[in-house]
């Protein structure tokens, strides 16, 4: 919003499944959570239809359109794109700014209690469960490791300046 940009994220699930062709319900489970190995789902895959005549298991036909949309809405629009490996899929190109938005485990659990009403117990686990999920997710599509400041062209521990400022510092470097 303070940069008047657009934000994909939800949407962009939408346009995968626009461009993939393939089962909404199926897409909206698994875009994000695709960390099953790769003889689980050979065999998931097989009871379904052999592989033999499956060219790509569904998890992976899911990310090439994910990446399909990404670089076309990065070359046709200044917007922000929300997590999905885009700063990998996009790569290095100067005109690309990916950011890694960090904060403690105490921060980040105080600030879940306090968005979705749940208690320290309940958010504590969804934001390890999250983790846990970001980790296998992002070396399963791209053999990367989360959260590699290397990655990224800013990190920034968003507990240290709070949200607020750090829209502002995100803003003037962007600027």
């Amino acid at each position: 919003e303070a940069m008047g940009l657009k934000l994909y994220d939800a949407e962009l699930v939408d346009l995968v499944i626009r461009e993939s062709g393939l089962d909404p319900d199926y897409v909206r489970a698994n875009e994000e959570n695709l960390t099953k190995g790769l003889l689980k789902t050979l065999f998931a895959n097989s009871f379904e239809r052999p592989y033999l005549y499956q060219s790509v298991p569904l998890e992976h036909q899911i990310y090439e359109a994910q990446e399909r949309v990404i670089k076309r809405i990065a070359a046709s629009e200044d917007c922000i794109i929300l997590g999905r490996n885009a700063n990998i899929i996009l790569g290095k190109a100067p005109n690309y700014y990916h950011i890694y938005l960090h904060a403690t485990p105490k921060w980040r659990v105080a600030q879940t209690m306090k968005e979705f009403g749940l208690s320290r117990k309940e958010a504590e686990a969804l934001v390890s469960q999250a983790d846990n999920q970001r980790k296998a997710t992002v070396y399963r599509r791209t053999g990367h490791t989360w959260g590699m400041a290397a990655d990224f062209n800013i990190c920034l521990d968003v507990a240290k300046y709070g949200i607020d400022k750090s829209v502002d510092i995100l803003k003037m470097a962007i600027e």
